[in-house]
């Protein structure tokens, strides 16, 4: 600003010297005019001559005006000349000023940037020698973490391998486990690790401590899907319904792809007793996929339980035909011959109850079957292939309380439909110290036909015995 300032007044100064110049110049003209008028005034003597000297000086007044006019475009040029030169001066000072201005500022730029500079070598060096100490750590870390992954690549070589001759299943299970324990160890932050741990104590019916490895693998890996599957087959497992299926319904949103999560829905409601909105639920996965036979083989299963009887058998037919149309092993020969039989047995359709339990028997060898087999021999009047089949299927019974009652319940119905009175009152009493639902089942059992109009029936079932 201060320099603006200064080259204002430096213009105005040299115009004021210029017009002050000029000024004085056309003074000196017009002194001198008069002057020479005076002089030759002093010489005229009378009007003539003063006429002839008007004319004369009129003329040389012309002359004169002409004359110091051209000199005063003489001073004005040299006025004009000397503003040019004045300005040029003042020019040529102001580049000089700016040529200095410029040199200082590139001095000190050039110093800025050597500071700036030695700055920033400063910081690289810094950051250098961080990168190298970096290398120097990481190349030890590669080192570790290869031998961490090499040992663990063993280990799961191990864990994968068949299981060895002479060794039972219990026994493999606890290798496996002492394995993933290994990997872990090296490797604590292998998600799939915690979920094969927590896949096999869920095998082995340890499904509270495989929850708790479900969730390590989890809280490494959220998009861990197996994991997040098998959690809740745990909860459904541990009759945590409730649970599960709050945690299938935020597995439906994180996962819509899986249409496997309309599967276990439909099984946790099933469970609450949700029959209707289990059968609507696996409905939506069929009308996603109609050739999935798991969904349906849960269809047959839901309608099982609704006592839709003939669309139970139904789908279960469907359901081993699509397998063998995907190439698929079957799905559960127990779950279809002893449900299929059992349906048959409550249409009455005795005959092919026997058919389906008794063939059966060529791939599973259940209670189950043994039940349902006899219970169809008994009612087609077979009464001592029923008796030896109830006999052949006490051997295979375990300490459960849960299913000894319900195998003195069948056996009660087995005797029924042989029309032996007395035993039949006699394990139906059995049944029903053990469980006293099976009060309310007799109640409305069609098996017991034969008894239901006796007193010693009525009065189990009336007056408790």
């Amino acid at each position: 600003m201060k320099k603006r300032v200064c080259l204002f007044l430096v213009l105005a100064l040299s115009f004021l010297i210029t017009r002050v110049v000029l000024a004085q110049k056309n003074d000196e003209v017009q002194n001198n005019l008069n002057d020479n008028f005076k002089v030759e005034e002093k010489y005229l003597k009378n009007q003539s001559d003063i006429y002839m000297f008007l004319v004369n000086r009129e003329d040389k007044i012309s002359n004169k005006m002409l004359e110091y006019s051209q000199k005063s475009l003489d001073y004005s040029r040299d006025a004009i000349n000397y503003f040019l030169v004045v300005l040029g001066v003042i020019g040529s000072f102001c580049l000089i000023f700016g040529i200095k201005n410029f040199l200082d500022i590139k001095k000190r730029s050039s110093s800025i940037v050597k500071n700036v500079a030695k700055k920033e070598v400063k910081k690289v060096v810094g950051e250098l020698k961080k990168s190298i100490n970096k290398l120097n750590i990481t190349t030890e870390e590669i080192k570790k973490k290869t031998n961490k992954i090499e040992k663990a690549s063993d280990l799961w070589e191990q864990f994968h391998k068949n299981n060895p001759e002479g060794i039972n299943r219990k026994e493999n299970l606890e290798n496996k486990l002492n394995i993933l324990n290994k990997i872990i160890e090296i490797d604590s932050g292998n998600y799939k690790a915690y979920g094969y741990k927590g896949l096999i104590l869920k095998e082995m019916g340890k499904n509270k401590d495989a929850i708790e490895y479900f969730n390590k693998a989890l809280l490494i890996n959220q998009k861990d899907f197996v994991a997040h599957y098998n959690k809740v087959l745990c909860l459904i497992d541990l009759k945590e319904n409730k649970n599960a299926l709050i945690c299938i319904n935020k597995l439906i949103k994180k996962f819509p792809e899986k249409t496997s999560l309309f599967l276990i829905k439909s099984i946790c409601l099933e469970e609450l007793g949700l029959l209707s909105e289990s059968l609507r639920i696996i409905n939506k996965a069929i009308n996603i996929d109609n050739e999935n036979s798991l969904f349906l083989n849960k269809k047959a299963r839901v309608l099982l339980e609704m006592k839709n009887y003939k669309e139970a058998i139904k789908f279960y037919d469907l359901t081993r035909k699509m397998a063998v149309k995907n190439n698929e092993k079957e799905i559960d020969n127990s779950d279809y011959y002893v449900n299929v039989s059992f349906a048959y047995h409550k249409l009455k359709d005795f005959l092919n109850a026997y058919k389906v339990s008794k063939n059966g028997f060529r791939f599973v060898f259940s209670i189950e079957l043994f039940v349902n087999r006899g219970l169809a021999a008994a009612a087609l009047k077979k009464e001592e292939e029923a008796i030896n089949l109830f006999d052949e299927a006490t051997s295979m019974i375990s300490e459960d309380n849960s299913i000894i009652a319900e195998f003195l319940y069948c056996k009660s119905r087995m005797f029924s439909l042989i029309e032996k009175k007395d035993k039949s009152l006699k394990f139906l009493k059995d049944s029903i110290k053990k469980d006293v639902k099976f009060i309310e089942m007799a109640k409305t059992e069609e098996d017991f036909n034969s008894i239901a109009d006796s007193e010693e029936f009525k009065a189990i079932i009336y007056n408790g015995g």
